[in-house]
């Protein structure tokens, strides 16, 4: 799910996550783009949205290839590509990205899928 927005999407990976995990560690981060809410108010948000994303059958995951200095809590991009490959059921579609091979591994698993 995309809201259009790298910086939301963020924040919805962190709300997600503490979803998931039964967390409240994105309450900081919803009050720091949303100043004028209060504490209660960061709660809601993040319970709605908890219960929305429990009700929700999909399955997504924010993944993002970014600099060592952004600092982002995310998998490396040679782990997630190869959670895709081998993931795969039925074919793969790979669109509006470039990938640089220099891992024998993933690059033995590409041309396998051929």
């Amino acid at each position: 799910m995309s809201t259009g927005s790298i910086s939301l999407d963020i924040l919805l990976n962190k709300i997600l996550t503490d979803a998931i995990s039964g967390g409240n560690e994105s309450i900081r981060a919803i009050q720091k783009r949303y100043p004028s809410l209060s504490e209660k108010e960061a709660h809601e948000i993040l319970a709605m949205v908890s219960a929305t994303a429990q009700s929700n059958d999909d399955s997504a995951e924010l993944v993002v290839t970014a600099p060592p200095s952004f600092a982002l809590k995310t998998k490396p991009t040679k782990v997630t590509v190869r959670e895709m490959l081998m993931g795969a059921r039925k074919s793969i579609l790979i669109t509006g990205y470039s990938i640089t091979i220099q891992n024998r591994k993933i690059k033995c698993l590409l041309f396998m899928q051929r």
